[in-house]
């Protein structure tokens, strides 16, 4: 799903295009955008979680080196 988006996003081809309708055509680009950022930053999650034997981890808590 995220691949979609963003081909959907880097596509010419627009379900809203921006050249008839600026705002709403570059709106629907936006709302796509911020979903493909959640999407990753919740699979981020979910992949520490897994990385960490399934417990979230604790903020301050070293990583690989990392702090997290």
């Amino acid at each position: 799903m995220i691949s979609a988006a963003t081909v959907y996003v880097m596509s010419p081809v627009d379900m809203v295009p921006e050249a008839f309708f600026l705002l709403f055509g570059l709106a629907d680009d936006v709302i796509i955008v911020s979903w493909i950022a959640g999407a990753l930053l919740s699979e981020t999650d979910r992949y520490l979680m897994w990385e960490n034997g399934g417990k979230a981890p604790v903020s301050g808590t070293i990583l690989d080196g990392e702090v997290v």
